[in-house]
């Protein structure tokens, strides 16, 4: 048997898209870390310290976005209670 007469006899398929979007997104998280990396260890220690408070305070406001947006979804649904019956309505 010739080689391209083998390669047709095993059906052999490209990798599906999901796995290659995984593949692909596990590369470019490892290249973005290895960045930040080399760019933290070049920065001055103060640069780098004025930068982690940002960051804390970047996820404090976002902390307190997502409460006031569950406080505000649980305020409605409160309202629409039927008498306490909490439970998931069957489809």
């Amino acid at each position: 048997m010739s080689g391209r007469a083998g390669l047709s006899m095993h059906r052999i398929e490209p990798p599906k898209t999901t796995r290659v979007e995984r593949v692909l997104s596990a590369a470019e998280s490892m290249c973005e870390r290895s960045f930040t990396v080399a760019t933290l260890q070049r920065l001055p220690v103060d640069a780098v310290s004025r930068l982690e408070v940002l960051d804390l305070i970047k996820n404090v406001d976002h902390a307190t976005q997502s409460t006031a947006e569950f406080t505000s979804v649980a305020s409605r649904n409160a309202g629409q209670s039927s008498g306490g019956n909490h439970r998931c309505r069957e489809p």
